[in-house]
């Protein structure tokens, strides 16, 4: 085994007005939480909108259970092998169920097209507590 381990790596904060940006580039997420048996992570197809993420899932499943109140992490990146730079944002919030009419459809306009199968119906949004995020690049 060698002793070099190439450059160093840099890390740098990104201002909350940039990491909230950045969920405004993607439309693939994953959301994260804990469940009576054990921590779980799923991606999502999601959307940003008026400072919220929101998400369709079916009435039924694991993402439906977001629609009763519950502390989540939901999380994006972009990584760039050949460079060895990217960035990651970390979201901590808080779920609820969309029920009002119109805000659900205005949801249904902006979010892209559900991976799964079948009527997913339901949107989840996502609240932020806290928003943050990190640069990496090698030196």
């Amino acid at each position: 085994m060698g002793d070099s381990v190439g450059p160093e790596a840099r890390f740098e904060s990104l201002p909350e007005p940039e990491a909230m940006a950045l969920l405004r580039t993607h439309e693939v997420g994953r959301v994260a939480w804990e469940t009576a048996q054990g921590p779980v992570i799923l991606p999502v197809a999601y959307a940003w909108q008026d400072g919220v993420v929101g998400f369709r899932t079916a009435d039924r499943g694991t993402l439906a259970t977001l629609a009763q109140p519950t502390e989540v992490a939901f999380q994006i990146d972009d990584y760039d092998v050949g460079t060895a730079t990217g960035w990651s944002v970390l979201m901590t919030a808080t779920t609820s169920r969309e029920t009002v009419p119109g805000a659900v459809a205005r949801w249904h306009e902006l979010l892209p097209a559900p991976w799964a199968p079948g009527d997913r119906d339901w949107v989840i949004v996502l609240t932020p507590d806290s928003v943050s995020g990190r640069i990496v690049a090698r030196a």
